[in-house]
């Protein structure tokens, strides 16, 4: 279960093993994630720094096990 969830995690739910183009297409939907949290749903830039922060720390551990 958790090396599924790793998986998806380091992929970006499947998006990496994209044949064309994984990290451009991955980008641009994080992009369109990150703008719709900021303008949208007017969520705080310290909450989303924070968010930010635990997944890349999360991502080194996940990374280095994967």
């Amino acid at each position: 279960m958790i090396k599924n969830f790793n998986y998806l995690f380091v992929t970006f739910l499947g998006i990496g093993t994209i044949r064309y183009a994984p990290g451009t297409i991955a980008s641009l939907i994080t992009t369109i994630f990150l703008f719709s949290l900021f303008y949208i749903l007017n969520v705080s830039h310290i909450l989303i720094l924070v968010l930010l922060l635990a997944i890349f720390f999360y991502s080194l551990l996940v990374i280095s096990n994967y």
